[in-house]
């Protein structure tokens, strides 16, 4: 479900769509689920896809199932896993502090609340074996 999700934000990106509050500005919600349906339905054609991977891929957005909001849970997990990357390990600049709220906000399953609160000690412990 996560990598079918990812396909057509590849062709489209993952458009921001909040605005200068964080609030979510339905507008520019509304366009880009329009740009990914019209986006998945021709990747999914194009390729002979199987029909589930469409019903996959709504379900995901759509955000109802227990999978699906699961599946919801570990994107933002997967975004603050990088951004964290990047600014530490990568040493790029980066503000992952806005993954981390957005990511604190998003998870409620224990299992994935603890692994973001163990990930700063984490990735030290890896950044200090990279660096010997």
């Amino acid at each position: 479900m996560l990598m079918i999700h990812d396909l057509p934000e590849a062709i489209t990106d993952d458009q921001i769509v909040y605005d200068k509050d964080n609030l979510v500005d339905m507008e520019k919600q509304q366009l880009k689920k329009q740009q990914e349906i019209g986006v998945a339905q021709y990747i999914f054609s194009l390729y002979n896809a199987p029909h589930e991977w469409l019903h996959l891929w709504r379900e995901f957005d759509d955000n109802e199932t227990e999978l699906a909001r699961l599946a919801h849970q570990l994107d933002k997990l997967d975004a603050v896993l990088q951004a964290y990357w990047y600014s530490t390990c990568a040493k790029q600049q980066s503000q992952p502090q806005e993954f981390w709220d957005a990511a604190r906000r998003a998870l409620q399953h224990p299992v994935l609340v603890d692994f973001l609160n163990d990930t700063p000690s984490a990735y030290a412990k890896l950044k200090k074996g990279v660096d010997k």
